[in-house]
C-alpha cells in the first residue's frame, strides 16, 4: 500500500481532527527530526531543493490563497486542538522578537478587516461600514493591495470613477508582498491593472487605457474571460488615441489556446 515508500501506515479509530492528529504526531517522536502533516486531499508540489530546517516549524504556502503550518520540529512538543480542522500548538515555544512586518498577527487582522468589509458590502448592503472596514485593513497593512482592489472595484461600479482610479494610480504594478497568509495573486498580476484600464477610459485618460489594455493582453496567463473583456475595452479607448500601437502578444500561449 505504501508502494515502496519506507515508512509504516497506522490506522486508528477516528474521534476528532485534534485527537488524531496530536495521536500520531506523538508516535513519529524519535522516528525523525521533522513532521511534514498534510491532509487526504493535498498534493505537495517541490519546485526547489529543501533548504537546511533550523526553525522549530514553517509554513506552507498554498496554490490556492493561504497558508498552513505544516512542517514542525519534533523536538517542539506539537499538539493539535481542535474537533473540527484543528490548530497546531507546540511546547516549550520558542520565542524571538519580531516586527509589525514579520508578524503574522498584522496580516490576521488585514484580512479579518478584508473579509468584514466584503461581507457588509455583498450581504448586508451595508456601504459605509464596507467602506470602514476595507479602508481599515489597508492602514494596518498598506503593503497589501487585494483591499486596494475591493475598494476600487467597488467604487468603479458606483460610478466613482476619479476616486477609484485615483487609488489605482498609487497600487497598479506594485509587487505582491512576501506574506504568508491569504495572498490573492491575480490581484497583484493583473486584477488591479484590469480595473485601472477601465477607469482610465472614464477619467478620460484614453492612452493610459489602451496602455493598460496592452500590458494585460501580453500576460500569458491572464484569463480568457478577462482577456476577451480587455480586447473589447480596448476599443473603446482607441478610437481617442492619435497613435494606437498595436497589442503584445503573449509568448508563451499554448498551441491551440484562444487568442
Amino acid at each position: 500500500m505504501l508502494g515502496g515508500i519506507t515508512g509504516e501506515l497506522v490506522e486508528e479509530e477516528w474521534v476528532d481532527f485534534g485527537h488524531n492528529r496530536t495521536g500520531t504526531i506523538r508516535r513519529a517522536r524519535g522516528r525523525a527530526d521533522y513532521l511534514l502533516t498534510l491532509d487526504a486531499d493535498h498534493v505537495l508540489r517541490q519546485d526547489a531543493p529543501l533548504p537546511r530546517l533550523t526553525a522549530t516549524s514553517y509554513m506552507l504556502r498554498y496554490d490556492t490563497p493561504g497558508t498552513q503550518r505544516t512542517v514542525s520540529s519534533t523536538s517542539c512538543g506539537v499538539t493539535w486542538t481542535g474537533a473540527t480542522r484543528g490548530s497546531p500548538t507546540s511546547t516549550p515555544a520558542r520565542t524571538r522578537p519580531t516586527s509589525r512586518r514579520t508578524s503574522t498577527r498584522w496580516q490576521e487582522v488585514y484580512c479579518a478587516l478584508l473579509e468584514s468589509g466584503v461581507l457588509r458590502a455583498e450581504r448586508t448592503d451595508d456601504r459605509p461600514g464596507a467602506m470602514d472596514a476595507l479602508s481599515r485593513a489597508w492602514e494596518v497593512r498598506p503593503q497589501r493591495l487585494e483591499v486596494c482592489y475591493e475598494l476600487a472595484s467597488r467604487l468603479r461600479v458606483q460610478g466613482r470613477y476619479r476616486t477609484a482610479h485615483a487609488l489605482l494610480a498609487r497600487a497598479a504594478g506594485r509587487p505582491e508582498p512576501d506574506d504568508l497568509l491569504f495572498t490573492r495573486s491575480w490581484v497583484y498580476r493583473w486584477g488591479l491593472l484590469f480595473e485601472y484600464s477601465i477607469t482610465a477610459h472614464w477619467v478620460g485618460e484614453h492612452a493610459e487605457a489602451v496602455r493598460a489594455c496592452d500590458r494585460l493582453l501580453a500576460l500569458p496567463d491572464l484569463p480568457d474571460g478577462i482577456r476577451q473583456q480587455v480586447v473589447a475595452n480596448r476599443r473603446f479607448s482607441a478610437p481617442y488615441v492619435t497613435a494606437v500601437p498595436r497589442p503584445a502578444r503573449s509568448k508563451a500561449r499554448k498551441k491551440g489556446s484562444r487568442r
